[in-house]
């Protein structure tokens, strides 16, 4: 009888969310702009060079360790540091890269996947799916997708790749030292 005199009134009303499930105000309001290299090579294969975000206004280290593209060419890169970067002007001029800061946080992250334009990433913990709830172009949410394969803090073990399945799921290879 207790319980329902605590409980009638709750159901009377809608659960209100809180303020943070509809996303918060961006924390990084700057945009770093980089210069490309155009290779002058016309071979079929050659490596052109993007410039990273260093200096930038955080003052982070920019240590790319997997790069992803969105299908409107966009690219998203993950850093040893924690970050994920939304990349944009990769074109054929490479004149005018814009960098974006998407989130920060994780943990020693070495892949990132992007599928039906979510970012989801592979760190030390798992793998973590990164949400813009509110459409400002910085992730509000991160959620863990899987924890069922977390890494071990042997300096040796890493994830090798991170890859959607076709028809749902990922694909995971981790790399680990033998005894």
């Amino acid at each position: 009888a207790r319980d329902r005199a605590v409980m009638e009134p709750m159901l009377k009303h809608p659960v209100v969310f809180a303020p943070f499930e509809a996303g918060g105000p961006r924390r990084w309001d700057s945009t770093v702009t980089t210069t490309g290299v155009v290779s002058p090579d016309t071979a079929d294969y050659v490596v052109d060079r993007v410039t990273l975000p260093i200096p930038n206004p955080w003052k982070r280290n920019v240590r790319v360790s997997d790069v992803d593209f969105f299908r409107d060419g966009r690219a998203a890169a993950v850093t040893f540091d924690g970050d994920v970067w939304i990349v944009s002007g990769i074109d054929r001029t490479l004149g005018r890269v814009q960098w974006r800061r998407f989130a920060s946080g994780l943990y020693e992250p070495l892949n990132l996947d992007i599928v039906n334009d979510t970012i989801y990433v592979l760190d030390r913990q798992g793998i973590v799916r990164l949400l813009d709830v509110n459409g400002d172009g910085e992730a509000d949410r991160y959620e863990n997708f899987s924890n069922l394969l977390i890494q071990s803090g042997e300096s040796r073990e890493y994830p090798l790749g991170l890859g959607a399945k076709p028809g749902g799921g990922v694909y995971v290879s981790i790399g680990g030292a033998l005894d």
